[in-house]
C-alpha cells in the first residue's frame, strides 16, 4: 500500500511533495520520528510541547500524507490485471 523511496533523491523528491500538504512542523515530525528514530517523548521535550501534542500532529499528518498521495497515485495499492 505504500510507496517506499529506494534512494535519498526519492526520498527529497517525496518531502517535496508533502510540502503541498504538511506544515514544516509536521514534516519535521514526522522525519525525527520515522527517519531518525527519536520517541515521541523525545521530540516533544525538544519542542518543548507535550506528548499528546505530538502524537495527535503526527497521526494527522499522516492522515494528511496519505490522502494526499493517494490522491496523486504514489501511496497506492498494486492492482493485479
Amino acid at each position: 500500500y505504500r510507496h517506499k523511496p529506494k534512494t535519498f533523491q526519492e526520498a527529497n523528491i517525496l518531502i517535496d511533495r508533502l510540502k503541498a500538504v504538511l506544515t514544516q512542523e509536521e514534516i519535521d515530525i514526522l522525519i525525527n520520528h520515522l527517519i531518525y528514530g527519536y520517541s515521541f517523548k523525545e521530540i516533544a521535550k525538544y519542542e518543548n510541547k507535550s506528548i499528546n501534542t505530538i502524537t495527535s500532529k503526527y497521526r494527522r499528518s499522516i492522515k494528511k500524507a496519505h490522502d494526499y498521495l493517494s490522491e496523486v497515485k504514489l501511496w497506492t495499492k498494486k492492482r493485479k490485471k
